[in-house]
């Protein structure tokens, strides 16, 4: 891309070395355990747990209604 001339040759230069110096290590902000405490939150107040029982009694109606046929 930085043919067209989208970014200058020294930025990229500039961009290589940060790569190279982190070894692809994340710098910027991010939530390490953001999914996880989530995750347990919605377990705690039981949220999402009446989909999955649907979801499951659905897998097993379409499942027995596949065995029937077949």
């Amino acid at each position: 891309m930085y043919d067209i001339g989208l970014f200058s040759i020294t930025a990229l230069k500039l961009q290589r070395d940060h790569w190279q110096k982190m070894k692809g290590k994340r710098t910027n902000a991010f939530m390490k355990d953001a999914g996880k405490k989530a995750a347990a939150t919605r377990a705690a107040k039981g949220i999402g747990s009446e989909m999955a029982q649907k979801a499951s009694a659905t897998r097993r109606a379409n499942a027995l209604k596949a065995k029937l046929r077949g």
